[in-house]
């Protein structure tokens, strides 16, 4: 009886001191970071991470009613789902389109002097960045769509640097932030101007299921600060952030 007392007394203890956050985000490096960072403020806390497409997360914050924090790109199925949500979320950022590259191997000057081979990470930042060349033609941007003999698609921001590290592809095309992972020393990255294309807020929002909201708005606030700080430090053409305020080049 005493063993099983105990028992529970430890499982209530780790649910009220674990922070449950839900994503579809495929830039989950950042989260991650973010996770280290905040869990040092916090060291009694435990941050435990569930990336899944969007749909998935909804079926399962629907029959186990677990998750604290919600982070996606997409605050329409917020909307959809008012049952499954707290009034309380915000804007942590803004994901912004980036050209990433080897340093040695890519450049304003040798760009237009051969073919290359592109890879991007979904269809859909294919289409943002075909509509980006269109609109931007005859100013600032370098590239242009027959400069490409070769496109190829990948199912996540990891799959892309490693091809682009490993010479699959010349030039990846996704949101700047996987170009500062330390793994990714040595890509180079030039931001796509988001005046070109409808930008991407990323949200964070509470559940109604939270058993400790006021830590999951706290880390709310964590993030936000820590991406507006991340934003302001420049480093040649380069914004180190993944979820920047929309900083001018």
């Amino acid at each position: 009886m005493k063993k099983t007392v105990l028992l529970l007394f430890f499982v209530s203890v780790y649910a009220y001191n674990t922070l449950w956050i839900y994503t579809n985000l495929n830039c989950d490096r950042p989260i991650e970071e973010l996770k280290v960072g905040y869990q040092k403020y916090y060291p009694s806390y435990r941050i435990k991470i569930l990336k899944a497409p969007l749909n998935v997360l909804i079926k399962k914050l629907e029959t186990q009613k677990k998750a604290d924090l919600f982070i996606t790109d997409n605050i329409n199925y917020v909307y959809k789902h008012p049952e499954l949500f707290d009034i309380y979320y915000k804007k942590i950022g803004i994901k912004k389109l980036a050209i990433l590259s080897l340093e040695s191997k890519i450049t304003t000057l040798n760009i237009k002097k051969r073919q290359l081979s592109i890879g991007f990470v979904s269809n859909r930042i294919y289409n943002i960045f075909m509509n980006v060349l269109k609109k931007s033609k005859g100013k600032r941007f370098y590239l242009e769509v027959k400069l490409f003999n070769k496109k190829y698609f990948y199912q996540n921001s990891t799959q892309c640097k490693k091809a682009l590290l490993h010479g699959k592809v010349d030039v990846c095309i996704d949101w700047i932030g996987t170009g500062f992972w330390n793994k990714n020393k040595k890509i180079k990255a030039n931001v796509i101007n988001s005046d070109f294309y409808n930008k991407d807020y990323v949200y964070a929002v509470i559940t109604k299921y939270s058993k400790n909201k006021l830590i999951a708005k706290e880390f709310i606030d964590y993030a936000e600060e820590r991406f507006k700080m991340i934003g302001k430090r420049k480093s040649g053409s380069k914004i180190m952030s993944f979820l920047s305020p929309d900083l001018p080049l």
